[in-house]
């Protein structure tokens, strides 16, 4: 008991001299910010380190640019006068103060926010440049909310429609600009013996989404985030074009979206983002046996309501397991000649990101299957199609936790949903 006492008070102690040298200021209010005509609510009400330790980048009179260096854990600032230069470092204590940026310098040299430019960082070296004197180099470490955050609650909602806006939810999409229409034809495969194209190909989500983030004596307490009314407006619907028999299966992967800020907003003199990545493969396999051609495929809807997770010491990770719905209108057109079958899915992922506290992902997965057969005689051509939907997730901290549970793991993969093999039905239209 003696040894576990002394353990604990040693603990107390490191974290005391950490941050003792850091005054430490309360803040509490509301916040209101709005995208895509959706007005999201900020609540807070955080103990953290106090604003006279922070210097925000994109308010430094005179500061021209900032460049990273190659592993990033080196900055150079370019000011345009050397006055600007020696105001700047007039308030930089090494070791105590913090860099921020809340738009100007949120990536390295241009590169995505994944690359982790200046959201929060410590300074801790001040490096002269030769030769000039409106130049400084800062060997400035990336610093996490739980160096800087004592304690918080904070929570961010939806919580009506923005003044002179349509209200609507976030729309998260490749190849569409409404979430609701494909907004042009992928060319997935084409040599001399067929072209595959998929004339009508998009992902969209409609969502809302809320975070919600406790912290107590600089360790996470509670994490809960996730979307609600949640939407999947997609289709798969391909060009079929044989020029002879043959059997083909193609993997491709379309250029991910750029990451989508969905809220951004200080609290105090701390910046949080919430973002996005949406990256999508299009898998498709097709066996003809003759020369013909058909459009075949289906637009669908998928009704998924909530999608959540949540980590407590307590509860460790739990994800919720969404019942979705789903609504699917077959497309065909075709010769009557035309006679194979096809295997299409458009595999949309959702990345989500809030900075330095944890990342999620689920990734959708329809699969449809078509058999379509002509017939001279009855100058038709039919479609026989079945579809299967899963939903799987990844999730992972990026936060400290109580010592008590640091062995846990800091991960979950889970299996959300799968809908098994399900019959559409067949479809049958005249020949063109």
């Amino acid at each position: 008991m003696r040894s576990s006492t002394v353990t604990v008070a040693l603990l107390l102690l490191v974290v005391a001299l950490a941050h003792a040298k850091l005054r430490f200021e309360s803040h509490k209010g509301e916040i209101t910010s709005c995208n895509s005509g959706r007005q999201y609510n900020v609540r807070y009400s955080m103990v953290a380190v106090a604003a006279e330790h922070f210097s925000d980048l994109d308010a430094v009179v005179g500061l021209d640019n900032v460049v990273c260096g190659f592993d990033k854990s080196r900055l150079l600032l370019e000011f345009s006068d050397s006055q600007g230069l020696i105001n700047f470092l007039d308030n930089v204590t090494l070791g105590e103060t913090f860099l921020t940026s809340f738009s100007k310098y949120t990536t390295c040299n241009g590169s995505d926010p994944s690359a982790s430019g200046i959201i929060i960082r410590r300074v801790i070296a001040v490096n002269l440049m030769n030769n000039t004197e409106t130049q400084v180099e800062l060997q400035a470490v990336p610093a996490r909310y739980d160096e800087v955050i004592q304690d918080s609650d904070i929570s961010l909602g939806t919580t009506g429609t923005c003044e002179d806006e349509i209200d609507q939810p976030i729309c998260l999409g490749v190849n569409t600009n409404d979430c609701k229409t494909a907004a042009a034809p992928i060319s997935i495969y084409t040599n001399q013996y067929l072209n595959l194209a998929c004339s009508n190909c998009f992902v969209g989500f409609d969502a809302d989404v809320f975070l919600t983030l406790k912290m107590r004596w600089f360790k996470l307490h509670e994490l809960g985030a996730g979307f609600q009314n949640m939407q999947l407006n997609a289709a798969t619907v391909m060009d079929l074009n044989a020029h002879a028999a043959w059997s083909t299966g193609i993997d491709k992967t379309i250029e991910a979206i750029k990451q989508t800020t969905i809220v951004a907003f200080r609290v105090g003199p701390i910046p949080f983002r919430f973002w996005f990545e949406l990256p999508v493969e299009v898998k498709a396999s097709a066996s003809f046996q003759a020369t013909a051609e058909a459009t075949a495929g289906a637009t669908f809807n998928v009704d998924i309501g909530t999608l959540s997770l949540e980590w407590t010491p307590d509860t460790k990770w739990v994800l919720t397991k969404p019942n979705p719905t789903s609504k699917f209108n077959t497309v065909l057109s075709g010769s009557a000649e035309f006679n194979g079958n096809a295997d299409f899915a458009v595999v949309p992922s959702i990345l989500t990101h809030v900075d330095n506290i944890f990342d999620y992902s689920v990734t959708f997965t329809p699969d449809l299957h078509m058999e379509i057969q002509g017939s001279t005689s009855s100058k038709q051509i039919c479609a026989s199609a079945t579809y299967e939907l899963s939903l799987d997730s990844v999730a992972a901290l990026h936060i400290d936790v109580d010592w008590l549970h640091i062995h846990d793991d800091r991960t979950i993969t889970k299996v959300l949903y799968d809908s098994g093999v399900v019959d559409i039905g067949k479809t049958c239209v005249g020949s063109n």
